[in-house]
């Protein structure tokens, strides 16, 4: 009976932690970004760095200016990277909309939107 007992116990103790560390490890999502989220800036930027909390691959990035679009030099990458950069084109002034989607290592699609202004 104390055989079966300490099975238990481990196979539930063994259930829990599995659970915890799935939930510690969420979905993949942006960690930092140069310019910064909601950010308001003097010049255009030559470049958008975004930094995500894991590898991830950066499968769209439409950026736009005042509800115009941008274009950038982002073409999609079939390699997981920690951290990207995409070159700016065009625009100088305006509320900037940068629409991204990433996929983790978990395989799950997140789409983020980044917003700053360009005084």
């Amino acid at each position: 009976m104390k055989i079966i007992r300490k099975i238990g116990i481990a196979l539930s103790s063994g259930l829990i932690l599995s659970a915890l560390s799935f939930q510690a490890f969420g979905h993949s999502a942006l960690k930092a970004s140069s310019p910064a989220k909601g950010s308001e800036i003097d010049a255009r930027p030559d470049i958008i760095a975004l930094e995500f909390n894991g590898p991830v691959r950066l499968v769209k990035f439409e950026l736009t200016v005042d509800g115009d679009e941008v274009s950038t030099n982002f073409s999609a990458t079939p390699r997981p990277e920690g951290s990207y950069e995409i070159s700016v084109g065009g625009s100088g002034v305006g509320k900037f909309m940068a629409d991204f989607s990433i996929v983790g290592a978990d395989g799950h699609l997140v789409r983020e939107t980044l917003n700053f202004s360009v005084k």
